[in-house]
This record gives structure tokens, sequence and C-alpha cells, in this order.
């Protein structure tokens, strides 16, 4: 609805002299300012600030392969010691031969597009990694190393530990290994004969 404001100045009569001037302008522009409030519109209620928005979850992680859990078994032969580990379908073979390097067997692993991969071990007594390559579609071959240093990556072995086969193309879990407790030593005194 339009307000109007009186001009109450307008209403004198000619000639007629105004009293109390000043006083009578400040009620007028206190009225005015007054008049003017009322007539517009009330302002609108502040709006709510936006909720912020929560960041998304992180993507959940890629799922783990399960672990093989092997077991071991020692052999003791005229020019060769063997012993390996299973995990179901899975082997892991240590294999000391006189005048040869120690060797580890692993199988199966399938087709390798580079025909090798990484066996990388962790234990309480130590870490190591070696290259191994496809020996067939069955099986991939390492060297532990010469001398003193095949010797040891195998005590660190057989201390127990986890074994990780690391090649894009195959899909073999790690594969934990036990302490090989006093059947272990006994056969590392077979590998120490195959050494001289």
């Amino acid at each position: 609805m339009p307000c109007f404001a009186t001009d109450r100045a307008s209403a004198r009569p000619p000639g007629a002299r105004p009293s109390h001037r000043p006083r009578r302008a400040a009620v007028l522009g206190t009225l005015l300012a007054l008049t003017l409030a009322a007539c517009t519109s009330p302002s609108a209620p502040p709006q709510p600030a936006p909720a912020p928005s929560l960041p998304l979850p992180p993507p959940p992680p890629p799922a783990s392969r399960p672990i093989a859990h092997a077991s071991w078994s020692f052999q003791r032969l005229a020019n060769e010691c063997r012993a390996t580990a299973r995990a179901g379908r899975i082997s892991l073979a240590v294999i000391a031969r006189s005048g040869h390097p120690i060797v580890l067997v692993l199988s199966p692993v399938g087709p390798l597009p580079n025909h090798r991969l990484t066996l990388r071990f962790a234990g309480a007594a130590g870490n190591w990694a070696v290259e191994a390559a496809a020996a067939s579609t069955h099986a991939a071959v390492a060297s532990f190393g010469p001398g003193d240093t095949g010797l040891s990556r195998l005590l660190i072995m057989l201390s127990g530990g986890t074994v990780v086969p690391e090649h894009p193309a195959t899909d073999l879990p790690p594969i934990n290994l036990p302490p090989s407790g006093a059947d272990g030593a006994n056969w590392f005194g077979c590998v120490r004969r195959t050494r001289n």
C-alpha cells in the first residue's frame, strides 16, 4: 500500500510567518524518516548457509591376495639335499647338489611374458630378493647365490617368514613358511656337506 508524506509547509496561508521553524523541520525530518521506514518492505530473512559438502569416502583398498601357509618336508640323498615347502598346489623346493649352486624352484607359475619374476623374502632373521627364470610353463628357478651368500639366504629362509612372488602376470599368493626347527637344522648340515 503506497504511503504519502504530508507537506505541512505548503498548507500555510500565504504571508504567514512560521514559528519554531527549526523544531518543526526536525519533527518533519523525523516523521519523513519514520514514514519511509514504514513503507519499505521488510527485508528477506537471511538465507541459511549451504551445508558443507562432505568429502567422498576413499575407495576401498584393493583386495589382498590370501596367504598360502606352507609346511616343510626334508630329504637327504647321496648327492642331493632337498627341502620342500608345500601349500596346496604350490611347491617351493630348495635343492642343494655337490658342485652346483643352491637353487629355489617355485611351481606352478604359469606362463611369464618376460620369463622372469622376483622372489622377495621377509622374515624375523632377515630379508632378501632373488630373480627367478622360467624353466618351463610350470616352474621358475632362482639361485640363492654363491658361497656364504647362498648359505646365509637359506638359513634366513629356514628361520621362517614369507616369500612373495612378484610378477604382474601371476596370481600366486604370498607363501608363509614356518620355522623349520630341528629338522631344518639337521637338513642344513646335509647342505653344508654338499659345499665341500
